[in-house]
């Protein structure tokens, strides 16, 4: 994620080594960031500002004092506004599997609904979607 007016912004893509001159704003320590480890994958940012609040981040990139690996879900409505812009990790993008587990017979509280909701509703089809879409034929 980038300011709209960031060198990135109109890249079909980030390779690693572009990410070389800029200060990164992380969730997590590098040591246990999936995207430092598997993305990066021994490139040095610039600088690195650990920051636990998706808010913050969004407002320091729309702000120019940084980029960050955030999932879609997390900033639809900045992206449909363009506040920020999201430029893929790649010239695949980077996947995260999610999974959740509820027990059976279980109440599901609505917050646990409405983020499952919105969870899915920006990722692609799930393995069992496939497969059910799939056996249908």
């Amino acid at each position: 994620l980038v300011a709209p007016g960031h060198r990135l912004a109109g890249r079909p893509y980030v390779r690693p080594r572009d990410l070389a001159r800029e200060r990164l704003l992380l969730y997590s320590p590098p040591a246990t960031s999936n995207f430092y480890q598997q993305f990066l994958a021994g490139v040095e940012p610039q600088a690195l500002a650990q920051v636990q609040l998706t808010e913050a981040i969004v407002s320091m990139i729309r702000a120019g004092l940084g980029v960050g690996p955030l999932p879609r879900w997390a900033v639809g409505e900045e992206l449909r506004r363009g506040t920020v812009v999201g430029v893929p990790l790649g010239e695949r993008g980077m996947r995260r599997q999610w999974s959740a587990a509820t027990r059976v017979g279980a109440r599901r509280p609505r917050y646990l609904a409405d983020f499952l909701e919105l969870v899915t509703a920006s990722a692609g089809p799930s393995r069992f979607a496939q497969r059910q879409a799939a056996a249908a034929r």
